[in-house]
């Protein structure tokens, strides 16, 4: 019985070890996320982000970094898609290592069906940023931290930082940027979440898609907070939003 309690607390501690694996076509870095449940949604916060409600996932891989303007590009010159013009526009004017911007979710999706990913389902995202600690309301842990991300909360940010920085604001799984930098687009309609007495809203439904993380335009931390919840119509093409990518094809 030890023999087997051991063996047990060796595989929980292994699932928890960061993995990496590099995706080809696109080039993203790939992070495993183990499966778990973790308590989604805010008792605190604004309303469509309650009832905090019990959540269930398989492991999935997600990009450790939002999609860059140098990765967009890429498939653009191997698709030969137009560019949309509003990305142009912040591409030229942040430079390659920025998050594209200006994208739809529409653009977002044929990236991955390019790229032979998908866009994260907002639990997906809301569990690789903050794991199944619910007092965590940020990707670093519960107390918010202006320097652990992009944002401008202690001083104007004058646009994005690069996909890859602000390292000591990483994840549990170690993804970067979840909170400010780029809001993000997600696979998930905005509704409201389950429960026996689910707000209701005239924005509910099958109209918009929900975007997560912020962006470095905010300059309150609660808009930062990895529960915190936006959104889109699907073709809008939004100066601040970007995406990052998940696979759900197992390890």
């Amino acid at each position: 019985m030890a023999r087997l309690k051991e063996l047990a607390v060796f595989l929980a501690l292994v699932s928890t070890i960061r993995a990496e694996v590099l995706k080809p076509r696109d080039g993203s870095t790939m992070l495993w996320v183990p499966p778990g449940t973790f308590s989604m949604g805010n008792e605190q916060a604004t309303r469509d982000q309650r009832p905090r409600h019990k959540v269930t996932l398989a492991g999935f891989w997600i990009g450790r970094s939002e999609v860059s303007n140098a990765q967009y590009e890429a498939f653009l010159q191997a698709t030969g898609r137009s560019a949309p013009p509003l990305w142009q526009e912040l591409a030229l004017k942040y430079g390659p290592d920025r998050p594209a911007l200006g994208l739809s979710q529409r653009d977002a999706l044929a990236y991955c069906s390019w790229a032979e990913l998908s866009l994260p389902s907002e639990a997906e995202w809301e569990y690789a940023a903050r794991g199944s600690k619910p007092a965590n309301l940020y990707p670093w842990g519960k107390v918010f931290a202006a320097g652990k991300c992009c944002c401008s909360v202690a001083a104007p940010a004058a646009g994005p930082d690069p996909v890859e920085s602000h390292l000591e604001g990483a994840s549990w799984v170690g993804c970067l940027n979840m909170s400010g930098n780029a809001s993000e687009w997600t696979d998930s309609w905005y509704q409201a979440y389950p429960g026996p007495r689910p707000p209701r809203s005239a924005e509910f439904g099958q109209k918009y898609k929900v975007m997560r993380g912020g962006h470095w335009m905010f300059q309150s931390p609660d808009f930062l907070q990895a529960t915190a919840r936006s959104w889109s119509l699907a073709v809008a093409r939004l100066p601040q939003c970007g995406f990052r990518v998940v696979s759900r094809r197992g390890r």
